[in-house]
């Protein structure tokens, strides 16, 4: 669920800037997305096994707030 997401959105994990692109799942374009639904694709997921947390911002500097990830 992402809401008031604007387009080329920052993807942060660990609280370091990643590179991934977020799009709308079910149709639509950011900011507007069917029903708030998003989809995150990390271009490098995390490799080390375990917690991670991911956070999206804005360009303007807003934070979501943290995602809990686990990767095994």
């Amino acid at each position: 669920y992402g809401d008031h997401i604007p387009a080329n959105p920052y993807v942060l994990i660990d609280g370091v800037r990643v590179e991934a692109t977020v799009t709308c799942e079910l149709g639509g374009t950011l900011p507007e997305c069917f029903a708030d639904t998003i989809s995150i694709d990390l271009v490098s997921p995390p490799t080390v096994p375990g917690m991670h947390l991911l956070q999206v911002q804005t360009p303007n500097g807003l934070l979501s707030n943290e995602f809990l990830i686990f990767v095994e």
